[in-house]
């Protein structure tokens, strides 16, 4: 069941070809009568109270329901040049059957919601009521001011494109209704919607991260239950805004981004590898951290590794201690000690990790001939970018 639609465009259209005199012909002495009784701007529009206004007096000429290539100019300099003679025939079937043909005229058309509308103003509460296409000939005065003050209601009441045809709050505040759950899933429009009935809905938003925090009035997203972006990937930043949010059921959303930035949501007083764990998939691109950092991000339960690309940089020991548990997997690319040149222990000790590890090392001969006069390829430390005595 709909609980609330609007006017389409079709419902309009539908409503304002139902106005009494739509579609009915157009005779040459109905034109007369249009050109004859356009108002001025010292006449009141009934439909505002107001006087005419220019802009409201082209809008009248221009829904003058002419055919052919006439106009309210053409038609109204034919029916200047007509005599008293002729003039007194209008209304009458001789005079419509004598110009009913004139190219200038346009007669033959058929009448519609603009020129009904536009000639009601013209000659509601006047004397010349009668002439209107929806007035039915031969009626008395009071027949005709009921058939005007019908049509004018009609109008008043005229749906627009987009305006509320059936009020949610109308249907769903009864006291019978206890809990009002949507099926499907809102995008954030229909959302914004739901959110704004008196009565709570239970919804979840499906949408793209854009419209999601381009909401005005979901703001912090209290009202939602589920959330799903349907990006195939966001940035951390935009991530952690619906993470973060109120919303008191589930998250879908796939990550990716640099490993610092990852670091700053899992590092640090309060953060934890759970800040995270909302993220169905987080891709690690590009960056560059320390060990700790390195297996921090690898505990995150949605972290992808295979599709994940990142450097670790730290000092030997911290390499060392962090071993191939986190160095030699899947994400990460190049591995560098950053406190100098290493003792040939360190050097023997990183040599032995699966992990291509970038190092130099530096020791005396006594050291260096100690370490690589064991047996072992770690110990002979080819994996040393250099090594120095």
């Amino acid at each position: 069941m709909d609980i609330q639609t609007t006017y389409s465009a079709g419902d309009v259209q539908t409503y304002e070809s139902g106005i009494a005199g739509a579609g009915e012909l157009v005779t040459a002495s109905q034109l007369f009568n249009y050109v004859n009784n356009q108002p001025t701007t010292s006449d009141v529009n009934p439909a505002t109270g107001l006087n005419f206004t220019a802009v409201e007096l082209a809008n009248y000429q221009v829904a003058i329901p002419v055919t052919g290539g006439a106009t309210f100019a053409t038609a109204e300099a034919f029916f200047s040049g007509l005599g008293a003679a002729q003039i007194a025939l209008v209304g009458t079937e001789p005079f419509n059957t004598l110009y009913g043909s004139e190219t200038d005229i346009g007669a033959g058309g058929n009448w519609d919601w603009s020129s009904i509308t536009e000639y009601l103003g013209a000659v509601y509460g006047t004397s010349e009521a009668a002439t209107h296409p929806a007035v039915i000939a031969g009626s008395s005065a009071e027949q005709v001011t009921a058939t005007m003050n019908s049509l004018n209601t009609y109008v008043e009441a005229a749906p627009e494109f987009g305006e509320i045809n059936l009020d949610a709050d109308d249907t769903l505040n009864e006291a019978y209704i206890v809990k009002v759950e949507a099926s499907g899933n809102a995008t954030v429009a229909e959302g914004e919607q739901l959110a704004s009935y008196d009565k709570p809905v239970i919804f979840d938003l499906e949408d793209s991260i854009a419209n999601l925090l381009g909401t005005t009035s979901l703001t912090g997203f209290g009202e939602v239950r589920d959330i799903i972006v349907t990006d195939a990937s966001i940035a951390m930043d935009d991530a952690m805004n619906i993470v973060d949010a109120s919303n008191t059921g589930n998250i879908t959303l796939d990550v990716i981004d640099d490993a610092n930035r990852v670091v700053l949501e899992i590092t640090g007083k309060g953060n934890s590898q759970a800040d995270l764990d909302e993220i169905n998939t987080l891709i690690v691109s590009g960056g560059n951290v320390d060990v700790a950092s390195a297996d921090a991000i690898q505990d995150i339960s949605g972290y992808d590794g295979a599709l994940s690309d990142y450097d670790v940089s730290d000092s030997a020991d911290a390499i060392i201690s962090g071993g191939d548990a986190v160095l030699d997997v899947s994400g990460v690319d190049i591995i560098t000690v950053t406190d100098g040149a290493v003792s040939a222990a360190d050097g023997a000790a990183i040599s032995n990790l699966n992990a291509e590890v970038e190092f130099d090392v530096r020791d005396d001969a006594s050291d260096l001939i100690s370490v690589m006069s064991q047996n072992g390829s770690a110990s002979h430390l080819t994996e040393a970018n250099s090594i120095t005595v």
